[in-house]
């Protein structure tokens, strides 16, 4: 190897790692300064959630929960309940100069998944070998489907892949090569995927290759340990022909969830242990007919600088919610894991953008301690959830710094099934920019096109179920939400928020640094006067039916609203409305009871 080699090699390693550092160094601090802040407030307070200015991070589990934020030197402190049951059980106060609340064991969580010491790549094991991919080309024409080359691009493709060694590269050059679903791989270990062309799986859902169960999956990797997948070009594209046969034949030939997947990560069927050490860097990924990018069962995953479009979605206009229900579940970017970060990425899909999934299969792993930050995302929402199975948890996530244009929906929680755990996550930082055609904020069933959990209709129409269930948590912040949507913006005369608390047990949820620009408060929506017969309180642009903890900043004044149902209209709980603030503090501290919700 030439010296001016092994320099650059050198760097490749020493520019990560540097970075890493560099991420650290804070973490260092952090912890010397959470040592020092060992302090009571008082002897016979429950420290349930301890807040510190300037950070963003949490922990799990312990007595205390460290939840870093904005808003300054909080505690949230269990309250003992009054006799009647009606007294809250949570109240923020505001610390003193100097006063610290009780430190627990302490646990770094977003930030903490870069302080791993590992590279998502590392260099050969053994001598490497480039395997070149010397298909067949597309004459420009992409008649993909009238010969035979999509079949034995494929068969070559896969040939390649069996044939990888530790330290091996696998390089598509520059070109249009038409593929076929199929495309797998088992047990790569310590291999690089460096797509420099465009992987074109032409196939409509008639044509697209199926086995015994469902459509192949387009490419598909089991059991990898330290696999990069990467484009030196900054040019690879893996695309799907979604738009030019995909609402006809989604029509005709149903297209469930689950099928036509373009790009899948997952556990090897014959294996116990999940892919690892995982990045996907550089690559573009467009019109897949289902899930575009989806990694199961992953820990320690790294996604950056990666597009993921639906081409022929239009994102503005009322009709835009009649042509986009036909892309659903074109998911983004799914992931089922643990230590994930994902940045710089664009997405503009029609349904999850970036989705926190898990327990499809009810073995309860995790989806824990991920970082997703300074992407734009168009679509369904920073989803977490759908929620399969009754023991699925996510815990320690922090969605920060995301920009969101023209969005369905915003921030997406769906907690779907008895005894769904939610907890310790944050949005930070969330910009929805011009007009979002649902919710920008909904946390409570998914939303879809049965009753079964809550009906697409609801609650354009009343008649509109939203099923409800019981044993399930949640515990949410939004730190800095700003929905911005200019004059001449259309909207959907829907709330801004919608909390849905009557089919979770005790859900909370801190705000904190809302801006909206122009309420729809012209546009016919319910207040709570005129509350829905689906015994949800719309109030000022909002709904809740959960505990809510508010800094003031979002125009909240709002009672909510019981599930029983008397004449046609929702009947406000006995006891509804309970407001402290904590001693000597401003009208910002509010209490939310369980029994009712007022803020200022």
């Amino acid at each position: 190897m030439s010296f001016r080699t092994l320099l650059f090699v050198l760097l490749a390693i020493i520019r990560p790692v540097s970075a890493l550092a560099s991420s650290l160094s804070l973490g260092g601090r952090r912890s010397a300064f959470l040592r020092s802040a060992e302090q009571s407030v008082t002897a016979t307070d429950a420290i349930t959630y301890t807040m510190l200015p300037g950070q963003s991070f949490k922990s799990y589990p312990g007595n205390t929960t460290w939840h870093i934020s904005s808003w300054g030197a909080e505690c949230v402190v269990k309250l003992d309940p009054k006799p009647d049951g009606a007294c809250c059980p949570y109240a923020v106060v505001r610390l003193a100069s100097g006063a610290k609340c009780p430190v627990g064991r302490v646990f770094k969580a977003a930030d903490a998944i870069l302080s791993k010491d590992w590279l998502p790549y590392t260099p050969g094991l053994t001598t490497p070998t480039v395997h070149v991919f010397n298909g067949t080309k597309d004459s420009g024409l992409l008649k993909c489907n009238d010969d035979a080359a999509p079949i034995e691009n494929t068969r070559l493709m896969n040939s390649i892949l069996t044939q990888l060694a530790p330290g091996d590269t696998l390089v598509v050059p520059p070109g249009v090569y038409c593929m076929g679903a199929g495309v797998i791989a088992y047990r790569l270990r310590h291999v690089v995927v460096d797509i420099n062309g465009e992987l074109y799986f032409s196939q409509g859902m008639k044509e697209w290759p199926k086995n015994a169960n469902d459509y192949l999956i387009a490419m598909n990797f089991f059991g990898l340990t330290n696999v990069t997948f990467t484009s030196t070009t900054r040019k690879g594209l893996v695309k799907a022909s979604g738009c030019t046969k995909w609402y006809a034949e989604r029509l005709a030939h149903g297209g469930g969830e689950g099928g036509n997947t373009l790009f899948h990560i997952g556990p090897d069927v014959n294996l116990t242990y999940a892919s690892s050490e995982i990045l996907v860097e550089h690559l573009s990924f467009e019109d897949g007919p289902d899930w575009q990018t989806y990694l199961e069962k992953i820990t320690n995953v790294v996604v950056r600088h990666v597009s993921v479009k639906i081409t022929c979605l239009p994102v503005i206009g009322t009709v835009t919610e009649i042509i986009n229900a036909l892309a659903l579940n074109t998911d983004g970017i799914d992931v089922w894991g643990s230590n994930v970060h994902i940045h710089d990425v664009d997405i503009v899909n029609g349904d999850d953008c970036i989705c926190v999934k898990g327990n499809a299969d009810g073995s309860g792993i995790m989806s824990e301690n991920w970082l997703v930050e300074n992407s734009s995302a168009t679509g369904e929402g920073l989803s977490i959830g759908t929620m399969w199975s009754g023991n699925f948890t996510t815990r320690n996530v922090t969605f920060r710094n995301i920009e969101m244009p023209h969005t369905r929906k915003g921030i997406y929680i769906k907690v779907d099934t008895e005894g769904n755990v939610v907890e310790d996550v944050l949005y930070q930082n969330i910009t929805l920019l011009g007009s979002t055609l649902q919710f920008p904020v909904m946390i409570g069933p998914i939303h879809q096109f049965t009753d079964q959990r809550c009906a697409w209709s609801w609650p354009w129409i009343e008649t509109g179920t939203c099923g409800t269930f019981s044993n399930a948590r949640v515990n949410v912040s939004i730190d800095g939400l700003h929905i911005s949507r200019p004059n001449g913006f259309p909207s959907s005369n829907m709330a801004d928020m919608v909390i849905i608390g009557n089919n979770i047990s005790r859900p909370t949820v801190r705000l904190a640094n809302i801006k909206i620009d122009g309420l729809f408060k012209d546009k016919g929506l319910k207040t709570c006067d005129d509350p829905p017969t689906t015994a949800i309180g719309y109030c000022d642009n909002a709904c809740y039916s959960a505990n809510v903890i508010t800094d003031g900043s979002y125009p909240i004044k709002c009672t909510a609203y019981s599930t029983t149902v008397e004449s046609g209209k929702c009947a406000p709980r006995v006891g509804a409305v309970a407001q402290r603030c904590a001693s000597g503090k401003a009208e910002k501290d509010v209490l939310c009871t369980g029994s009712g919700l007022k803020c200022t």
